[in-house]
């Protein structure tokens, strides 16, 4: 159970990739709308979300909403061409990033396609990546063990209270010394004892609204020679685990072009996660009430890393509570009134807006 949380932390998403030779994969400059393309953005094979060619097309989603709402007795079941029941359609970095400084000449914007992959460009040159992974507490019971451990319980954690934001901190120091350690021990096989590891200083930071840490490490190899950098910043919104994670690994997925590229962009990290709008936002909708019209997978939160958690029949009313940015996914009332947060499709062959 340590490698599963391990692979959800996703420092690297990288000893299954560069143990089976997985290509490195390097995401392709946003176009012009004329000519914008709707492919999704390459996603590691082994990170631990849902990946982003498993995901809808922008023109499959276009089309979808574009038809007529049908009634409960002709409405497909998810998974059908045209049905969009999942709640990451999109690059959620469209909606949490905004704007940030970068080194002279370079650019930072969304990656094109829906993978949770911000690019950084020099010109038009990719230099590198900044992936973020989502992970729900309910599919991280080491971690979830952890806060229980700090005095927290899963399920009624507000890091807006100062004392509890501490003890999260208290929670993280464990979990940070789980996964590198992890990380050492891999290193040392992959590196047959010839690399150093060494971890990156701790340091508490900001993530959007929430107080968070960054930590990480470097590998060199027996010359000293940097071939690995690793610096990941992680916060807990109480519901959802956060981390971002910028890297310098040529063997890897999404790597910075080299050490130099991914050193001359991290004074700019700092700045550029607290500009972040996280936790994920949620907009007040004067729609009241959905009506499933189809079986719906049930989600935790929008955004690629959520998995359904449940099903709701057809023909069943739901009450909203909010609304993702863009017209996104609905927030709705769990129906069997569990302490997290449901989240259903906006798919309009899926769910009809009450009046």
């Amino acid at each position: 159970m340590k490698q599963r949380l391990i692979a959800l932390a996703a420092l690297a998403a990288v000893l299954l990739a560069v143990g089976c030779g997985a290509p490195a994969a390097t995401p392709t400059p946003p176009v012009p709308a004329a000519t914008a393309t709707t492919e999704a953005a390459p996603t590691a094979t082994t990170a631990p979300v849902p990946t982003a060619t498993n995901e809808p097309t922008a023109e499959a989603t276009a089309t979808t909403k574009a038809e007529s709402t049908p009634t409960p007795s002709d409405a497909g079941e998810p998974g059908e061409p045209g049905i969009d029941a999942s709640v990451s359609t999109r690059n959620p970095f469209e909606t949490i990033f905004a704007q940030a400084e970068a080194p002279e000449g370079w650019s930072v914007r969304p990656c094109e396609g829906n993978g949770p992959l911000l690019c950084m460009f020099d010109g038009s040159e990719h230099m590198g990546t900044i992936e973020l992974f989502a992970s729900h507490i309910e599919t991280l019971p080491e971690f979830a063990g952890m806060l229980r451990d700090a005095g927290l319980e899963p399920g009624s954690i507000d890091y807006r209270d100062p004392a509890q934001a501490a003890q999260i901190r208290e929670a993280f120091d464990a979990f940070i010394e789980s996964n590198l350690e992890t990380f050492e021990e891999d290193r040392q096989i992959r590196y047959r004892g010839s690399a150093t590891f060494t971890r990156l200083p701790i340091e508490d930071i900001r993530i959007g609204d929430m107080p968070g840490v960054r930590y990480g490490f470097n590998v060199a190899d027996e010359s000293g020679k940097v071939v690995e950098k690793w610096p990941s910043h992680a916060a807990f919104d109480g519901n959802v685990l956060y981390i971002l994670v910028p890297h310098y690994d040529e063997d890897s997925f999404f790597s910075f072009k080299s050490l130099e590229a991914l050193e001359e962009f991290e004074p700019f990290v700092p700045a550029l996660l607290e500009g972040l709008t996280l936790p994920l936002p949620v907009e007040q909708t004067e729609v009241k009430s959905v009506t499933t019209l189809a079986r719906v997978p049930l989600f935790r939160f929008y955004g690629a890393g959520s998995n359904p958690v449940t099903e709701v029949p057809a023909g069943q009313t739901l009450t909203v509570t909010g609304r993702a940015p863009g017209e996104g996914p609905w927030r709705v009332e769990c129906p069997d009134g569990d302490p997290y947060e449901c989240w259903v499709s906006a798919d309009p062959r899926l769910t009809q807006p009450g009046e």
